[in-house]
């Protein structure tokens, strides 16, 4: 059963990079957490990292183009 979780992960995730690619970085994200319920111990931690990295761009272009819902308050570890 675990082996097949690992391979769930991975096709998560392998999935959420070819979004990310194309510039989908919300469905990204989701593929994202979809691989972490599916993740063993070996495989959390980078998708963890990656899925960061992913809603921290998500957050600075949004506070970039003016959207209102992300104003200093809101946006927490992006670039000021």
């Amino acid at each position: 059963m675990s082996r097949e979780n690992s391979a769930m992960a991975a096709a998560h995730r392998d999935r959420a990079e070819a979004l990310a690619s194309r510039g989908l970085y919300r469905r990204a994200i989701t593929e994202l957490t979809a691989a972490a319920m599916y993740a063993d111990v070996s495989q959390i931690g980078g998708i963890v990292v990656r899925r960061n990295e992913l809603s921290r761009r998500v957050r600075c272009v949004q506070r970039a183009s003016g959207d209102p819902r992300m104003d200093y308050d809101n946006c927490v570890g992006g670039v000021l």
